[in-house]
């Protein structure tokens, strides 16, 4: 071989190693750019879910408040019913104790002109009986309107515990759960 062929040998293999550095260096420069490229991505997708949680926490929040408020709301309500349904009871009460002292008086009354008026002591006693028959009749039928009022009550309690209870199990949080 003719050294100039061997010295055109060698440029060229220099310049093809020249050409292969050259390509190196501009793809290692590419992936540093895509590093980058691919942190700054990363960092974008980071803070577009942050403000994304931040708004779904908030909404969620504002949820579980109105919730509570409304839960709140229900059970004051239910407070007021309370309050009523005992109002109710202790004014029944007093109208039925009246009428039993009423019942006591008037029976007092009877058995005294009963005892003016019959002078036997088998009339006397036979329309005793009579009175306190009739008596425990009307004492049954008392008896029976306030259980009648005390199963109105109980069903009304029931239908408020079944609400309450739906309520807790669509998810949204009692006043113990806070």
């Amino acid at each position: 071989m003719k050294p100039q062929q061997m010295e055109s040998g060698w440029i060229v293999a220099i310049v093809a190693v020249l050409g292969l550095v050259a390509q190196l260096i501009a793809g290692l420069w590419r992936l540093a750019n895509l590093k980058t490229e691919v942190f700054d991505a990363v960092a974008r997708l980071r803070e577009e879910l942050q403000v994304g949680f931040s708004g779904l926490r908030s909404e969620r929040e504002k949820r579980v408040r109105e919730t509570e408020n409304r839960v709140r709301e229900m059970e004051e309500k239910l407070e007021i019913r309370c309050r009523e349904i005992e109002d109710l009871t202790i004014r029944e009460t007093k109208m039925h104790g009246d009428a039993m002292g009423a019942l006591r008086q008037k029976i007092s009354d009877v058995e005294l002109e009963a005892i003016k008026i019959f002078v036997r002591r088998d009339s006397f006693m036979e329309i005793i009986e009579r009175m306190s028959s009739e008596i425990k009749a009307h004492r049954a039928e008392m008896i029976a309107a306030l259980n009648a009022r005390q199963a109105e009550f109980a069903a009304r309690s029931d239908r408020l515990e079944i609400k309450l209870d739906k309520i807790l199990e669509e998810g949204r949080p009692g006043p113990l759960q806070r």
